[in-house]
């Protein structure tokens, strides 16, 4: 199976965020990189989620209870830090630190 890889490098300038740029994702797997405060999870949560299930990882668990913390009204958003515990997965975003990938996927 070959495994391709698509770079695209986007410029913001200053006072914009991911979501101005107007990104359409067509892979299964897309790995976006940007620094802290470009709006890379609201442009998955708000824009992106609205058209497919995501599964974001996050480095650290600070980060994925912000995120529940911001989401906590909204029962499509489902986030689970290395102390959650869970029986299934129900929705269309599911927010999970790194090291609790493999327990999400049995």
């Amino acid at each position: 199976m070959t495994i391709m890889t698509i770079k695209t490098k986007l410029a913001l300038s200053v006072g914009r965020y991911i979501s101005s740029l107007g990104i359409e994702i067509r892979k299964p797997i897309t790995h976006i990189e940007a620094p802290t405060g470009l709006g890379k999870s609201t442009f998955i949560l708000e824009q992106l989620s609205q058209k497919k299930k995501i599964l974001l990882l996050c480095p650290v668990n600070v980060q994925v209870a912000q995120i529940a913390s911001d989401y906590q009204n909204n029962s499509r958003v489902q986030c689970f830090t290395n102390d959650s515990q869970f029986n299934n997965l129900t929705g269309d975003v599911v927010i999970s630190v790194y090291d609790k990938l493999a327990t999400l996927l049995e």
